[in-house]
């Protein structure tokens, strides 16, 4: 099985905050492995404490289901009630601001953002996978 390494992580982490940063949002980014557990996090100095928490359950939603968030956001929507008991088991969350890391076609893990418009929370999470290279 392949991994997202701990430099990797801290690659995708500064990717992250850097497009929070340009987009003058505090946020935190969290990255995950498959399994969910976290590899990498940050908060910036300007973002409450709380987007700590909703990044990483995020990052675990979106490795979980293999999915970037947004898609999941959209397809629950019709499924209220599924998504209610995802989010009721503990550390999930449904709302964009979360991409999967894919290589192969195997889950790696994810990449997840709050602090944002949920729309910023997705750009930073995309640009902080988008530094994964294999």
């Amino acid at each position: 099985m392949s991994k997202i390494t701990l430099e990797e992580a801290r690659e995708m982490v500064r990717a992250g905050l850097a497009s929070s940063a340009e987009q003058g949002v505090g946020m935190a980014i969290a990255v995950v492995d498959y399994a969910g557990t976290m590899i990498a996090f940050e908060r910036s100095d300007d973002a409450p404490w709380i987007v700590s928490e909703v990044a990483w359950r995020k990052a675990r939603t979106s490795a979980a289901f293999g999915k970037d968030s947004a898609d999941r956001e959209e397809a629950w929507s019709t499924r209220p009630f599924f998504a209610a008991s995802v989010v009721g088991l503990g550390d999930f969350v449904v709302g964009k601001g979360a991409v999967v890391v894919i290589h192969d076609g195997e889950v790696l893990g994810a990449v997840g953002a709050s602090g944002g418009h949920p729309d910023q929370d997705h750009i930073a999470a995309v640009a902080g996978a988008a530094v994964f290279r294999r």
